[in-house]
């Protein structure tokens, strides 16, 4: 499980709200509705579960990277999820 910061919470909403937007301007029919994309707002401190697809020990050939960081995808409550890049393992919580 993985606690959502703020920078992250401001991307993740950012993006939702554009596709929403999309979504709207391009489809009036209402028999569409229920295949709107969806998720709730997302705020610093939410918890989502990760999948860590690598966790950098020291560094990565000549990408450098923060000792105790991983990468992964964070899966959210809608049809979208968001890739952490250098996420710290801190930041990681138990359930």
């Amino acid at each position: 499980m993985y606690a959502v910061d703020d920078a992250e919470a401001e991307i993740i909403n950012k993006r939702r709200r554009f596709f929403i937007e999309a979504w709207e301007q391009h489809t009036t029919d209402e028999d569409f509705e229920e295949f709107q994309p969806k998720g709730n707002f997302v705020r610093r401190g939410d918890v989502f579960p990760v999948i860590i697809t690598q966790i950098h020990q020291n560094h990565w050939g000549d990408d450098w990277k923060p000792p105790e960081t991983f990468n992964g995808q964070l899966m959210l409550d809608g049809p979208d999820t968001h890739w952490i890049e250098c996420g710290m393992i801190f930041k990681l919580v138990d359930v």
